[in-house]
């Protein structure tokens, strides 16, 4: 465990190497955790983030990232998030680089996710929403899979779904600025369109 040692100091965990949590690992974080530039995370196990973890390299799941509702979790390089991995949001995920999925990333009803640059659903990969997902002013969320929206998407930035890929609008999508579409729009709800919006159906 990564602990805080007082209610004033947090503990400080910093990767510069090599880190390997195996299938049958925990961490659990409630410090600050740090993957530095020349680190590296594969993870097969658990991470349970109850405080600050910052990725400033890579990180490779293949099991589950746990970012409770106290916890913040910030990429600022690149997080591979492989067959049969998940990342479970709870708390405050924000991508100020890029996020690669094949996995399952669950944004749960605490959870607030914001994209500020690339997010990608890949083929084979899956995002429930059922917090608050922002893809910011600049950012790009591509999706080649299946997207769930039971609460609030606001897409400032710009979305494509691509062909093959769904989107399942259950509740509120706002997009501001750029939709483009080549698969499947399934609208159960309220799909948001202002003047600033471009909407291109191919």
């Amino acid at each position: 465990n990564n602990t805080k040692t007082s209610g004033a100091i947090n503990a400080t965990f910093s990767i510069v190497g090599a880190l390997n949590n195996q299938d049958s690992g925990t961490i659990v974080n409630t410090g600050n955790m740090v993957n530095e530039t020349n680190g590296t995370i594969t993870n097969p196990g658990i991470i349970d983030n109850r405080d600050v973890m910052t990725n400033n390299a890579i990180i490779t799941i293949t099991g589950s990232i746990l970012n409770k509702t106290t916890g913040t979790f910030i990429n600022n390089l690149t997080v591979n998030n492989n067959n049969g991995g998940t990342i479970n949001n709870e708390g405050m995920l924000k991508n100020n680089s890029t996020i690669n999925t094949i996995g399952s990333l669950l944004n749960k009803t605490t959870g607030t996710l914001i994209n500020y640059v690339t997010l990608n659903n890949n083929t084979g990969g899956s995002i429930d929403n059922d917090g608050t997902f922002t893809n910011a002013y600049a950012a790009a969320f591509n999706n080649y899979a299946t997207v769930v929206n039971d609460s609030l998407i606001i897409g400032s930035g710009t979305i494509k779904n691509f062909k093959a890929a769904t989107v399942t609008n259950n509740n509120e999508l706002r997009v501001k600025k750029i939709f483009k579409n080549y698969g499947t729009i399934t609208n159960n709800k309220t799909f948001l369109a202002y003047d600033s919006t471009t909407m291109e159906n191919y």
